[in-house]
């Protein structure tokens, strides 16, 4: 799993200043066992903030870890 946090864009609404960030993971399960990739796919997700950059990223985060938890689980069977 390689996750990765990009600046998207900043706007400014009702005066405040509102920050976009999207997380990238790159997520690759492979069976140790035989070496087979059981699973390779990317997913995206987008985190809004009216703090900065790093708050918005953190949301991101955030929402992206319930997809990945997702993956893991219909992939391992748990």
């Amino acid at each position: 799993l390689e996750a990765t946090a990009r600046e998207y864009s900043q706007t400014k609404v009702g005066g405040k200043n509102v920050y976009c960030a999207y997380v990238d993971a790159a997520i690759t399960i492979e069976d140790i066992a035989n070496g087979q990739i059981i699973y390779e796919d990317e997913v995206s997700a987008k985190g809004v903030h009216t703090m900065n950059y790093t708050e918005a990223a953190r949301e991101a985060y955030r929402s992206i870890s319930d997809d990945i938890a997702k993956v893991l689980k219909d992939s391992l069977g748990l």
